[in-house]
Order: structure tokens, then sequence, then C-alpha cells
């Protein structure tokens, strides 16, 4: 598949499996040049040691020859200096981050010429923080959302580079939401902010403090 955007040099942060879709778009379109994902945890029954299902992912992709066998893959307990140097020397311009599971430091932040981006699933400033789509249903809302945004420090504060919404429907789930629509529409909506990042960037929106949430 022709990949329609090289310039971009992207880091890629995330972990479950409704970010796959996203990962494989960065992987056959644009230009990643590493992952970061969570570290292997025991999960199940039997306790048993398993990789995130991104890490899973990467691992498809090489074996697909989409990404090559040399292809950075960070599962680090913390963001310490050790990866702070690894990551510099791929000198990425920007991190797309999409439930990865860690708040990234100013530190970190500056490793990025053209900064990060965060996808996250609710309509922004609505519902900020790690579990929107549950609280979404909780409330009963009727519709929520997806929000790309720039990384700042104060959490999911950062302007609003697309936002587009979605219905709830009464047989809505939080899993069926993160599996269904949010896995889908994520990912096509970061294709269009990647193939004119420079235009979004420029044309962001400030979030309305006083309807945080």
């Amino acid at each position: 598949m022709e990949r329609k955007n090289n310039s971009l040099r992207i880091l890629f942060a995330g972990t479950p499996s409704f970010t796959v879709p996203t990962l494989h778009l960065l992987a056959t379109r644009f230009n990643l040049i590493g992952v970061l994902t969570a570290s292997s945890t025991r999960r199940g029954r039997k306790m048993e040691v398993q990789n995130s299902e991104v890490f899973d992912a990467c691992l498809a992709l090489i074996d697909e020859d989409i990404l090559t066998k040399d292809f950075p893959i960070f599962t680090p307990q913390k963001l310490d200096d050790e990866l702070i140097t690894s990551i510099k020397n791929l000198k990425p311009d920007l991190l797309v981050c999409f439930a990865y599971g860690k708040i990234f430091k100013k530190q970190f932040m500056t490793l990025f010429k053209k900064g990060g981006i965060n996808i996250h699933p609710s309509l922004l400033p609505k519902w900020r923080g790690p579990a929107p789509i549950p609280f979404a249903i909780w409330n009963g809302d009727d519709e929520t959302g997806i929000s790309i945004q720039t990384i700042e420090e104060t959490l999911d504060s950062g302007n609003i580079l697309l936002q587009e919404n979605f219905k709830i429907e009464k047989e809505d789930t939080t899993s069926s939401l993160l599996e269904g629509k949010v896995s889908k529409q994520s990912a096509t909506m970061l294709e269009k902010v990647l193939d004119d990042f420079d235009e979004h960037l420029l044309n962001a929106k400030p979030q309305d403090e006083k309807k945080a949430s």
C-alpha cells in the first residue's frame, strides 16, 4: 500500500485492542518509527504473562513485512532516562497517543518537534479523564464522540484538531462502543488530521474550560 505522508516521523503510544486499527493505519500509510506500549502483565485465571494487544499487533505487522524486523517496540515500566535517550535517537517529529495508560511529563514531550496529539473518545471538554465511554453511558447521554487534541500538561485540555460525534444506542456497552465505533472512526479521523497536519494544527480550537467535566 502506498504511503501518503512520509514527512512526519511518528511514534505511536497505545495499548488495548481498540487502538490496533490506528496502529495499522500508521504502519501502512505514514512514517511510523516506533511504538510505545504497556509492559507485559499477568492476566486471566491462570495469571499467565501476556503482552499488550498493541505489542502483539506489532509482531504481526513484522511477520507481514509491513514493519521491519528491527522495528523498535518499547514496553517500559517507567518513562525513565534510558527510554528518553532511546526515543531521542529515533529523531521523532510527532507523538500520536491513544489509550497508552501513562501521563507524559514535559521532559518527555520535548523529544517531539511537532509535539503530540491524543485521541480521546469523548466530546471534549466533556468527560475528560481515563473512562469517558463508561461515564457517557452511566450518565444516559444520547451521544458521545471522538476528539483529537494536542497534548498539554493538564489532562485532556489540549486544543481540538478534529471532533466527530456518534449516537449511543440502547444496546451499546462500553466494550461494543470501543471495539466498534471508536476503533474504526478514530483511525479514519487520524488519517484526515495527518494528511494535512499543519493546517489542522493552525486551525485547532481551544476548549471551553467552563464546560469541562
